[in-house]
């Protein structure tokens, strides 16, 4: 809405991770020297912390781009999981074959040591980096100490780079990890920017992708970093919210008034005394005292976006707009097996109503029976271990709803509001802002900006693996798989990728996979990997394949 009344073509402060749009504090500039230093040392692990939404991602990012070209690097992106499913996934980002049906962590340990010796031998350096370590269990982090172990009598075969929340600092400290916090060679953490970085920030933003002049009062900015903290995740919500509040309000710059309204918006402080401000305001004096008794006042926010109060008390404080500004969005629609159910269910049904199956079983047979494959909860806890005999797979990835829209596939989200119950559910259609989610066997249809406060950004989806694939596709390998990422591009890019021989990933191969890449906002680092790999199957459109909607 805000792109046309502004003139410009994208939203400059999306949180989606482009490339274009990354801004190197001093802060981030330091921490990436960190990382650079302790890769470059090749000894024991490198530690990032930070924060939420301060940048630890992005520093990553610019690490993998700057990273000598005989390095190899595997990337952990989902560290809940067991010994042996971190090794699993180590195997397969390094493209290291292992017997599918094997559940020895020591076969898996002797296939890794046998491929760094080899890469070692061919002088490459292999480099993991693990996002998310504080979600890391200590006997996995145990485990990772033992992979620093594999070793010449001259140099570490693997280099590891733990990046996490402060929470990670926390966990290294236990007297249990302590041979894991002396092997760390090189220690950053990542604070948020200051106000003069802050001002950077959004001018850089607004440079890149915004107006050409500078929309955003010195007032405005001054606000937007007093309530953000300097938190850049937070300062793009914010300001995301200040253009659309500009919009509405038909006014082509931003003062402090409107960056406080903004703020709390995002933030979810109340900005009149309205009926859904008086609940709020209840709401943060409860989430005060919760202080006192141990709880996450957080939750308690989330909580508060739960009425209590009737429905016909819950009409929001009108809204002088614009008459082309459209209206906020709609109650949900929703249509439910229970025979007790009413007529209109809200949000807040979701995770009151005991008779809703909103478990995750439940969630993952619907989200399998859009694929026409039987659901089977395995033994086990990986929930996708049955996935692979119906020759799909499961991918695991964070992002928004944009992210959903463009790769257009069913996925399985946790919805979740404080100490209430989390609910399961299957986005089954989204176009646009209109979401159609799956619960137990109920269907809901609303806005997105509905589900958004319950929704951390976490998804699951099943994708379709090419012919011969067991590894991500990288340059240098030839297969069955390469042959078909040859074709696949071709068919998309209109142009056919001329090479001797089709089967092998050449420098050709390459570029092309790079420039698709990039015109998705992916990582473009010339390697086929799961999330590539699924947009180029929503692309082909097949017909076996179900979709969120049709292009």
């Amino acid at each position: 809405m805000f792109r046309s009344f502004f003139g410009i073509k994208e939203n400059p402060f999306s949180n989606t991770p482009d490339p274009r749009y990354v801004f190197m504090s001093r802060r981030h500039q330091e921490a990436l020297a960190h990382l650079v230093y302790g890769v470059q040392g090749g000894n024991g692990f490198v530690l990032l912390t930070g924060e939420v939404g301060t940048g630890k991602t992005t520093i990553s990012r610019c690490l993998v781009e700057q990273l000598p070209k005989n390095v190899d690097m595997a990337l952990c992106i989902n560290p809940r999981l067991n010994e042996f499913e971190l090794l699993a996934t180590i195997c397969d980002e390094m493209g290291v074959f292992y017997p599918i049906l094997t559940n020895s962590i020591k076969t898996l340990m002797d296939k890794i040591n046998r491929h760094l010796i080899e890469t070692h031998a061919r002088g490459r350096r292999a480099v993991l980096i693990i996002d998310e370590a504080q979600n890391l269990a200590p006997r996995v982090l145990e485990q990772v100490r033992l992979l620093t172990n594999l070793e010449t009598a001259s140099a570490k075969l693997l280099q590891i780079i733990l990046i996490g929340q402060p929470e990670l600092k926390e966990l290294l400290g236990r007297v249990e990890l302590r041979q894991v916090n002396q092997r760390i060679t090189a220690r950053y953490h990542l604070d948020p920017l200051n106000i003069e970085e802050a001002r950077a920030y959004i001018r850089h933003r607004l440079k890149i992708g915004g107006p050409a002049e500078d929309i955003f009062r010195p007032g405005a900015v001054t606000e937007i970093f007093k309530r953000s903290h300097g938190v850049p995740r937070l300062i793009n919500s914010i300001c995301e919210r200040c253009l659309l509040g500009a919009y509405a309000k038909n006014v082509r710059y931003i003062d402090e008034k409107l960056a406080r309204s903004a703020a709390d918006d995002v933030l979810g402080f109340p900005r009149r005394r309205s009926v859904f401000g008086r609940i709020a305001a209840i709401a943060a004096v409860i989430a005060a005292s919760a202080l006192f008794v141990g709880l996450d006042p957080l939750h308690m926010r989330l909580n508060s976006k739960l009425s209590p109060s009737p429905p016909e008390a819950q009409q929001p404080p009108a809204i002088e707009r614009p008459p082309e500004v459209q209206q906020p969005p709609a109650e949900p629609a929703i249509e439910q097996t229970a025979q007790n159910a009413p007529a209109e269910i809200s949000i807040e049904y979701l995770f009151r109503n005991p008779e809703l199956a909103g478990d995750i079983s439940t969630a993952m047979s619907k989200l399998f029976a859009m694929w026409k494959v039987e659901y089977v909860a395995p033994g086990k806890p990986d929930l996708c271990a049955g996935a692979s005999y119906a020759g799909i797979r499961c991918l695991r990835w964070h992002g928004d709803w944009q992210a959903l829209n463009d790769i257009n596939r069913p996925a399985l989200i946790s919805l979740a509001a404080g100490e209430e119950k989390r609910i399961y559910a299957v986005v089954t259609a989204l176009d646009g802002n209109n979401v159609t989610i799956d619960v137990g066997g109920g269907k809901i249809q609303t806005d997105t900006r509905n589900l958004t406060p319950f929704w951390s950004g976490d998804y699951m989806m099943l994708w379709k693996p090419p012919p011969g694939y067991w590894r991500v596709i990288r340059p240098g390998m030839k297969g069955k798989d390469v042959a078909w990422l040859r074709d696949r591009l071709s068919e998309i890019q209109g142009e056919p990728i001329e090479s001797d021989d089709r089967d092998s990933f050449d420098e050709a191969l390459k570029i092309r996979l790079i420039s698709f890449q990039r015109s998705r906002k992916l990582i473009d680092d010339g390697a086929a990997g799961a999330l590539t790999l699924t947009y180029i199957n929503t692309l082909i459109k097949d017909p076996a394949t179900p979709v969120l909607r049709n292009q």
